[in-house]
């Protein structure tokens, strides 16, 4: 009986929940489908990051210089703890 109560009431607001989240962050769905839109396009070095159409080929290249750097002290991290977490 209990089981039932939370189902019947749980499952809803968590649907609700879920659209009203999209409804209220449009930016979300965005977020999403950015590998679709027309405004941006794949970085070309750099794979799964996406620049906007308007950024200048310095800016890119600066953002390509920070995912490097970011990612090089990613890997100096875990050598420095031997793979394990801290």
């Amino acid at each position: 009986m209990r089981g039932s109560i939370l189902l019947r009431y749980s499952l809803p607001l968590l649907i609700a929940l879920s659209i009203a989240l999209l409804l209220l962050y449009p930016q979300l769905i965005q977020c999403l489908r950015v590998s679709r839109s027309a405004n941006f396009r794949l970085l070309r070095i750099t794979p799964g990051v996406y620049v906007h159409q308007t950024a200048t080929n310095q800016q890119q290249k600066q953002l390509q210089q920070h995912i490097q750097a970011a990612r090089d002290r990613i890997r100096q991290f875990w050598a420095i703890n031997g793979g394990r977490q801290s």
